[in-house]
């Protein structure tokens, strides 16, 4: 479907949507690329995460510690807080 998006074979209601929604100068391609690269990232970052995670409960499993959920609350807190300033 991409390429016959960026070739202008999509459905002509898609394309019409589409290309309403373009910034000036972008052309169709140009976006079909930059969605791509979003989509790339999003999910190596999900993987990441998930990654993160499976090995923290593997860790937790093993050692049996973990860190209370008002900690992490709060660590979380504290650096919205330096961002917002």
């Amino acid at each position: 479907m991409l390429a016959s998006l960026a070739q202008g074979g999509a459905e002509p209601e898609l394309r019409e949507e589409l290309e309403s929604l373009l910034n000036p100068g972008e052309t169709v391609s140009e976006f079909v690329e930059t969605a791509v690269l979003r989509a790339v990232r999003f999910r190596r970052e999900r993987r990441h995460f998930h990654g993160r995670g499976e090995a923290a409960w593997r860790s937790y499993q093993r050692t049996g510690l973990s860190v209370p959920a008002g900690d992490v609350l709060a660590s979380l807190q504290a650096k919205l807080d330096a961002c917002r300033q």
